[in-house]
């Protein structure tokens, strides 16, 4: 990323090394934490164990991403789109069912307490600037990278914004506090055992979709780092027929089986 090349460049080697290992890190990490955060979710559908599907997802997206770009971001268009269409539903079905009282007062522990929570929602913005890893693989970068950066980031505001308004307006207080899946709570109230369903899929797409952008972005650290020397040109090996580096996508992927199965 620009960021890592920026701290090699004014600090020295050794700093855009540490710098890029961190980078790569979190978001393994990241991505792992993302496929295992699908347990609530999954848990509403299937009595299959998290552990199981989410190291058979992680695979199933190394191979993907193996396989080539492209087809990664077919299935990522397919995900969001999925998503999306999911959470318009959620809104404009859920709008009819808010109670404005739940608003009142607006700010019941003052404005600290926004900032306190902003924090906990801040990391969903946090690879949004990730997408500069791929940039040698997106047509006419210097132009897509930042527009598609500032697209994602109002659309994506816009709509978490009114999934929130939806779910604090249609469930009590009380409720939001307890509940490890507050999304499909709000979809059972207006919509029924549908509704919980429907919005449980769209988390395991939400998950899912973060899981393979994390695999994307994380795998190709390691080609940079290895071209500056900084760590085995073993990373940087492309498949002759895919053009993609398979060792460096491999390596992230067994990071995140050992995450998913040693963190769980």
């Amino acid at each position: 990323a620009a960021s890592d090349v920026y701290k090699r460049q004014s600090m020295g080697p050794a700093v855009g090394t540490i710098s890029g290992m961190a980078s790569w890190l979190s978001l393994g990490f990241k991505s792992a934490f993302a496929l295992i955060g699908m347990s609530a979710y999954v848990a509403l559908i299937t009595d299959i164990p998290i552990t199981v599907i989410a190291i058979i997802l992680c695979l199933f997206f190394v191979i993907l991403n193996i396989i080539g770009i492209k087809e990664a971001g077919i299935v990522q268009r397919f995900l969001v789109f999925g998503l999306v269409g999911i959470l318009l539903f959620y809104i404009s079905y859920g709008f009819p069912s808010i109670e404005v009282t739940r608003f009142v007062p607006f700010i019941p522990y003052g404005a600290r307490s926004i900032f306190a929570t902003a924090g906990f929602v801040f990391i969903s913005y946090g690879g949004l600037t990730k997408i500069a890893s791929v940039a040698e693989e997106i047509k006419n970068p210097g132009r897509n990278i930042p527009l598609g950066m500032i697209l994602s980031i109002i659309f994506a505001g816009v709509l978490y914004a009114l999934v929130v308004f939806v779910t604090t307006g249609v469930l009590e207080a009380e409720e939001l506090h307890h509940s490890l899946t507050p999304i499909s709570d709000g979809a059972h109230t207006f919509a029924g055992g549908f509704g919980g369903i429907i919005m449980a899929l769209a988390a395991i797409l939400a998950f899912t979709s973060t899981a393979n952008a994390g695999i994307i972005s994380a795998s190709r650290y390691p080609i940079a780092m290895s071209r500056d020397r900084a760590v085995p040109d073993f990373f940087n090996r492309l498949n002759p027929r895919f053009k993609t580096p398979p060792n460096s996508i491999i390596f992230t992927g067994l990071f995140m089986v050992l995450a998913i199965a040693f963190l769980r």
